[in-house]
């Protein structure tokens, strides 16, 4: 295949949308990548295809090349971002660094990151290797199409057609399985190569094609530079990705590629020096863009960071294709193949003892050491799991064993369920010492607010679009445990009221807008409050004050450990003028649906905060794992504090006689 200019100056469309993406600059720049597959079906078929006709083809030798090209400047990458990380990431964020690594060296960190974080979640911003998911994705397609193209050639030999009938039916394969798993796993959809086929093979298709005519072609170039630059407009992270949104910027990369030596092709061939730079771009723009976003500890980033940030992307990219990629792309090595073993198995053995070490804790304080660990802060030992009815997402049915803190439940006096989000579980070991010294049993009952209800009020939430689904199951599980022959004294409906309300709508085609959410919120409780308060206590337990930061934890750690930049704020305290402007509606409508249907409202601000703040240590011990909950890994003093200082055992008080003797502590 002959050197296409315009390809390269694609690639670099492709990388300027990625890393603008990144930055926060354009809502659908992350099409980029699909641009990237799809040139990269193109190139590999091309040059399968033009082996085979000459009759040179070996599978040793495309697998070198792809070495080659590969593996230098990703390992290069892998070992910086390693040592960088040593300086800046927490223990427990440094330990998932080096597992990702090393699944990033056998080519399947795709499937490393479906099962560990969203691509568009908060998590990500500490995830320097998040974005070889798609560099695995391409090695994957690598495996398998060699020896797939190697078979259709001894039945198809030159016939262009009978190539042209065998992608086109991968193609519509590939596309039918995307369609399926955006509306039924989204994630999936997005990370796993069944669902990425299609781009790729659309990519391939071209080289069988015969070309244009030149009119065509120079109006199907300039079209398809509009369908990508337009889908990157227009699309967000929050659209179904990668089935019918992935077409326009699929399809318009194609129609880039397919004609060859026009005017057009010409104009963006002169980005080809850019597009030769792409692969160590791609590499090295995301670890800078997370070890930057670390390093302000939650402040925002300004147009001077970001024009900073691709500057030295750039710089470091020219400096890796120069000395990294050329030299080893040309370099004579007895054997390519076990060169690159040799190589990943030493950056194994040098990223290995993060993993093992638990990212080297010695690194920060012992008095801190506890906030070094987001798993760490969130791992507790439920003290009894038992099977009582209740499911578990995404189950629909049947039954799962759930979480129960405080007496056993078989021979508790009083039986009570919590009921909600991850809110809920943050403050079951609160719950735990409460319900002990009550004689109470709690069950929990997680993963959706208990006010989502078909017709009613459900959470908007394009990526999980199973959600609501299983949210009705769960509530019809809970409420069949509440009218069964067990009596249940107590029901403790917790979840981060203030945050999830955004998302409330009475259906998914409805426009969302502040006013109406807080409505819905409310319809939800006046139809849910009515059918379990039936003898029992009710309690509606507002989310507890959360702070401002994004990562509150890394504001403590910035103070005694880590080179960070200081918050904004001296005092981790949170303001009552945040709280107010950002809980204070939510905890409104609690208060009120509480009063007007004479259950009892609790709300943790009531405790922790005074006329101007709200406490985040109690017992010299940070309080929160993140922006919206509790750490669950406070030590059995700070437990009893705390229980002590928010009244928990208020909430088992007198549920021998109903109604309950507490009254609502905000009136």
């Amino acid at each position: 295949m002959g050197y296409r200019a315009d390809v390269d100056g694609l690639r670099a469309v492709s990388i300027v949308l990625v890393l603008a993406f990144h930055l926060g600059i354009i809502g659908g720049g992350f099409v980029g990548v699909d641009v990237f597959f799809v040139i990269s079906g193109y190139l590999i078929t091309g040059l399968i295809r033009s082996s085979m006709d000459e009759e040179r083809f070996t599978f040793k030798r495309f697998y070198e090349r792809r070495a080659r090209r590969i593996l230098p400047a990703l390992l290069t990458v892998i070992l910086v971002t390693a040592a960088i990380g040593y300086v800046l990431l927490y223990p427990g964020d440094y330990t998932t660094f080096g597992r990702s690594a090393l699944v990033t060296l056998v080519g399947v960190s795709n499937v490393f990151f479906l099962h560990n974080t969203g691509y568009f979640d908060l998590p990500s911003q500490s995830m320097p290797l998040l974005h070889t998911w798609s560099l695995a994705v391409e090695e994957q397609f690598y495996l398998f199409w060699p020896a797939l193209l190697l078979a259709a050639s001894k039945v198809f030999g030159r016939s262009r057609w009978r190539w042209c009938g065998l992608l086109i039916a991968i193609i519509a394969a590939s596309f039918a399985a995307a369609l399926l798993e955006v509306g039924r796993n989204p994630k999936a959809a997005f990370y796993l190569p069944h669902a990425r086929v299609w781009e790729l093979s659309l990519g391939g298709i071209l080289v069988f094609l015969p070309q244009a005519r030149s009119r065509l072609s120079e109006a199907i170039s300039p079209i398809g530079l509009v369908l990508i630059l337009g889908s990157s407009i227009f699309l967000t992270a929050q659209d179904p990705f990668p089935g019918l949104n992935a077409l326009a910027p699929v399809v318009g990369a194609a129609m880039v590629i397919y004609p060859d030596k026009t005017l057009s092709g010409r104009m963006l061939g002169r980005l080809a020096p850019l597009g030769l730079i792409s692969y160590s771009l791609y590499l090295w723009h995301w670890p800078i863009i997370v070890f930057w976003r670390l390093y302000l500890n939650g402040s925002p980033m300004t147009p001077f960071h970001m024009v900073t940030i691709a500057a030295v992307s750039v710089g470091l990219s020219i400096l890796s294709w120069k000395y990294v990629e050329q030299p080893f792309r040309t370099a004579r090595l007895r054997s390519v193949l076990v060169t690159a073993v040799a190589s990943e198995f030493v950056a194994a053995a040098i990223i290995a003892p993060i993993v093992w070490s638990a990212g080297f804790p010695a690194r920060i304080p012992a008095s801190v050491l506890a906030l070094g660990n987001r798993d760490m802060m969130w791992a507790w030992q439920c003290p009894q799991i038992l099977d009582i009815g209740l499911l578990r997402y995404p189950s629909i049915s049947p039954s799962y064993p759930t979480c129960i803190v405080g007496a056993q439940w078989a021979t508790a006096r009083h039986h009570a369920v919590v009921w909600g989000d991850s809110n809920a579980e943050a403050i079951l070991p609160l719950l735990n010492l409460a319900a002990l010294q009550r004689d109470s049993a709690v069950a929990l009952v997680d993963i959706c607010p208990a006010i989502i209800h078909e017709g009613v009020a459900q959470r908007y939430w394009p990526e999980l679009p199973t959600y609501n689904q299983y949210c009705e199951a769960s509530r019809a599980a809970t409420m069949k445990l509440l009218n069964g022959p067990l009596r249940i004294d107590l029901v403790i409906l917790a979840a981060s009221w203030s945050a999830t309300y955004h998302y409330l709508v009475r259906n998914d085609h409805e426009e969302r807008n502040e006013a109406k959410a807080l409505d819905v919120m409310k319809e939800g409780f006046d139809d849910l409050l009515p059918k379990i308060d039936k003898g029992r206590r009710v309690v509606v337990f507002a989310d507890v004050p959360k702070p401002t930061q994004t990562d509150p934890v890394g504001c403590v750690l910035a103070r005694i450990a880590l080179p960070r930049r200081p918050c904004d704020s001296d005092s981790p305290d949170i303001s009552i003028d945040m709280y107010n402007r950002f809980q204070l509606p939510s905890h409104d409508v609690l208060r009120s649906v509480a009063k007007q249907n004479k259950v009892v409202s609790y709300n943790p601000k009531d405790f922790l905060c005074d006329a101007r703040r709200c406490r985040t240590f109690v017992n010299g011990q940070f309080l929160y794992r993140d922006a919206g909950h509790f750490r669950r890994n406070f030590d059995p003093v700070t437990v009893e504090e705390l229980v002590d200082l928010m009244q928990l055992t208020k909430l088992f008080d007198g549920l021998d006689a109903y109604p309950p003797s507490m009254v609502s502590t905000a009136q």
